[in-house]
């Protein structure tokens, strides 16, 4: 099952797993690479006999870089292929591939300045089509700037002549033929195409009838691929598939965030909001007397109306959270991820950057609504009858970039760049968030950090109490 993650801490540590995880090739298409951490982790894998593959830009930033010999990389047995700093714009589409079922992608590159910045990657694992777009692109890409396809790219003609043979054998039964076949036509593959392994697969299980039927798919493609291709378009599709990975990868992320901040600050209401408002009451109270005693101090005039507002906009807060404790269920931890998937999925088909028809965008938008109320509440029916209402009822067509031409493929990923752009900056709010930067800072022991601040106010409240004593 392929899984999707949003990083936005310790990136090269996650970029470094990867890569050490990598079996057989490492494909990476950046604009830069100077982060030294990472080359070296490059030339090991490639000294491991890891088939590691390069597209950079061939400019100063490259050349020049502190601590990074391209030479000393393709010495390991690394292929470099530098790309004119004039084709600058195609390689902002910067992704890493690790074997035939791992995507790395994002606004980071492999840079030491990086590191510094507010970046974040996406890696989509165990996605063998998901991949297999990337190793095409990848090929493209290579093939544009001089570079020989990569493994996986084999002269169409002798393959498609070599699976027909085995489809053959398969629909006559003959086993020795099969075997030979099989083997021929592994062959004829350098690395191994998820079309490849899904075949192997159900020869395996001696499933012959998938597997003819899997041939019949892929040879399909691969006439599709025969003729001419343009180029541009299939780059566009290719850009737009990843920006709507990215954004539901990162929606995820702002809900995971959402709920976190969420969670605590209903936690810090339900166990410590009580001695909160008595010290905010108290405090209020000694202002009040103070602004009393001395009608024409403009600073002790606002100072009160400041505790006011603080203690009536905390009551309100302490109230809600009361409320909502009473109206929201405790849910095992089983529920709590059933209602997570449920939900994520339904975002999936009801989020507005996600329908197609402009007139059903105001009805996406309410369903939308609805659900995040809906999960807000921790309603597991709610959500998923939303749900099935949402994958039986099929009210919204999701783009479909297949029939797309050039224009309304660019004004699609337009769109989507200016919701990506927009996403991030609400999770870097959410981010650097009072609350989520107090989370962070805490840790996983929520107890001890409670219990601690319990006794703290509590010898706050103690305090006070004895300064009202006449």
């Amino acid at each position: 099952m392929s899984q999707i993650r949003a990083i936005f801490d310790n990136i090269q540590h996650h970029i470094g797993a990867e890569i050490q995880g990598a079996t057989h090739y490492i494909r990476l298409a950046m604009a830069w690479l100077t982060d030294q951490n990472l080359y070296e982790q490059l030339c090991r894998r490639a000294n491991d006999g890891v088939k590691v593959e390069l597209l950079l830009l061939n400019d100063d930033i490259n050349n020049n870089a502190r601590n990074i010999d391209l030479e000393r990389l393709r010495q390991t047995g690394a292929e470099v292929l530098l790309v004119s700093p004039g084709e600058r714009n195609r390689m902002h589409n910067k992704f890493c591939i690790i074997d035939a079922h791992t995507v790395i992608t994002g606004s980071y590159n492999w840079t030491f300045q990086a590191q510094q910045n507010d970046e974040n990657i996406v890696i989509v694992s165990d996605d063998l089509d998901f991949a297999a777009d990337y190793v095409r692109n990848f090929n493209r890409l290579k093939q544009k700037y001089g570079g020989k396809a990569s493994g996986g790219s084999p002269n169409l003609g002798a393959l498609s002549k070599r699976l027909e043979m085995l489809r053959n054998a398969l629909a006559l039964a003959d086993a020795d033929d099969i075997l030979q076949q099989r083997q021929k036509t592994a062959h004829l593959l350098t690395d191994i195409p998820q079309e490849w392994l899904k075949i192997e697969d159900c020869l395996r299980q001696n499933n012959h009838q998938e597997a003819v039927a899997l041939i019949g798919k892929w040879l399909q493609n691969l006439i599709a691929l025969a003729v001419y291709e343009d180029h541009e378009q299939e780059e566009l599709k290719f850009e737009l598939k990843a920006l709507e990975v990215q954004l539901n990868a990162l929606r995820d992320e702002k809900t995971e965030v959402e709920a976190l901040i969420s969670a605590f600050n209903q936690r810090y209401h339900l166990e410590l909001g009580h001695l909160v408002l008595e010290i905010l009451e108290l405090q209020k109270l000694q202002a009040e007397q103070a602004a009393e005693q001395a009608p024409d101090d403009e600073a002790k005039q606002n100072a009160y109306e400041e505790l006011k507002n603080q203690f009536k906009e905390f009551f309100n807060e302490y109230d809600f959270a009361r409320e909502k404790q009473k109206h929201t269920p405790n849910l095992s931890s089983d529920d709590e991820n059933l209602l997570k998937t449920l939900y994520k999925k339904a975002v999936k088909l009801c989020h507005p950057d996600t329908v197609q028809e402009e007139a059903m965008k105001p009805e996406a938008e309410q369903i939308f609504k609805e659900l995040n109320n809906a999960n807000e509440a921790k309603d597991i029916a709610r959500v998923q009858q939303i749900l099935d209402y949402l994958e039986n009822g099929k009210p919204f067509s999701a783009a479909d970039s297949k029939g797309m031409q050039k224009e309304q493929l660019r004004a699609r990923i337009a769109h989507l760049k200016k919701a990506l752009d927009n996403l991030l900056e609400e999770i870097a709010q959410l981010r650097n968030s009072d609350a989520y930067e107090l989370i962070v800072q805490i840790g996983a022991d929520w107890d001890n950090y409670f219990a601690k601040a319990k006794q703290q106010l509590e010898t706050k409240l103690k305090h006070l109490k004895k300064q009202q004593t006449p």
